[in-house]
């Protein structure tokens, strides 16, 4: 059991026998430090202002920095969001250049879009529910964009009938998919 106290020492000692190898490693640590420090709050400092910015946009957008060169990558909806994202790196103190490779997608879904979906798939599900009762439990409801989808089994055509008038009563549904069948 005394043993392992001394291979512990002799472990930490050994790289100061290897001399100058050490001392070069040290120093190279030490020069890249405060650079990679430097790159990582800037990092920080750039998506913070893109999330004050755009919150749509800041969970698609990637940042990179290096000796105050920021790059931004990912993708965005509109032109008019991609110049507010760099607009904003542009704007943080540190930031010497910006080289923009985000990319333009009309059908991208940023957090914000996704979240009302999901609001509106929520509402039309629960006014099914209030209106249809236990009818409701054989369809599912999809939403994007204000489109919505309904898909499932319904016993009658009166109870398919309900659904599409209560689902397109709710606010927020701007068209609505009728994919319900009816299984007696």
């Amino acid at each position: 059991m005394t043993i392992r106290p001394w291979i512990a020492l002799l472990l930490a000692l050994g790289p100061i026998a290897c001399g100058t190898s050490v001392d070069k490693s040290v120093a190279n640590v030490e020069r890249q430090a405060p650079a990679a420090v430097r790159d990582a709050l800037l990092v920080a400092a750039v998506k913070t202002r893109v999330a004050a910015a755009d919150v749509d946009s800041a969970a698609s957008i990637g940042v990179r920095a290096n000796d105050g060169h920021v790059t931004l990558t990912g993708r965005v909806r509109t032109i008019a969001q991609r110049e507010t994202v760099e607009r904003a790196a542009r704007g943080v103190n540190g930031v010497s250049g910006v080289e923009d490779q985000v990319g333009i997608d009309p059908a991208f879904r940023g957090v914000g879009q996704s979240a009302s979906d999901f609001g509106l798939e929520a509402r039309v599900a629960g006014a099914l529910a209030t209106q249809t009762g236990v009818n409701a439990l054989h369809v599912r409801t999809h939403a994007r964009g204000g489109t919505v989808v309904l898909e499932g089994t319904v016993p009658t055509d009166a109870v398919k009938t309900t659904m599409l008038a209560t689902a397109r009563s709710v606010s927020g549904v701007r068209s609505l998919s009728d994919r319900l069948r009816v299984r007696p």
